[in-house]
């Protein structure tokens, strides 16, 4: 098992990674058999999902980093104990597509093997996400 001092650094080397949009600075930490998922009901929002691997984590991760930017990421919470962590964190978010932005705070849960993320589940604002996104759906639609 790693230390706690290792898996905070690797924590803040994915948070700044993925502030600057760098898919292989977020995926150089994790497991190849990494889970990832962002919490939700996919009945209200297109947000949640759910992926197995460092392939479709690649995928998913450049489809977020283009649909939404972030900047001024400031961790808020950091628990570590043994494998796991809890990071509590604020972020300005950009939807390029749109141009609406906002403000917004997320809770990772994150499973560490030696100092390699297993696991990743994110819960974020999902009613916000599809906020920032419907400008762009609306448009779509009244084109189409």
């Amino acid at each position: 098992m790693a230390d706690k001092a290792a898996l905070e650094r690797v924590i803040r080397e994915i948070y700044d990674a993925r502030i600057r949009g760098d898919v292989d600075g977020i995926l150089r930490h994790t497991a190849e058999s990494v889970e990832f998922s962002i919490a939700g009901c996919g009945a209200s929002s297109a947000i949640p999902c759910s992926v197995t691997g460092q392939a479709p984590l690649r995928d998913l991760m450049r489809h977020l980093i283009s649909a939404f930017e972030f900047r001024n990421g400031r961790i808020l919470d950091l628990m570590i104990d043994g494998d796991r962590a809890i990071v509590h964190w604020r972020v300005h978010v950009k939807a390029p597509a749109s141009g609406e932005e906002a403000h917004t705070e997320l809770v990772d849960l994150i499973r560490f093997s030696g100092e390699k993320v297993l696991s990743f589940r994110q819960f974020a604002d999902t009613a916000l996400a599809s906020r920032l996104l419907a400008p762009t759906r609306q448009a779509a639609a009244e084109a189409g």
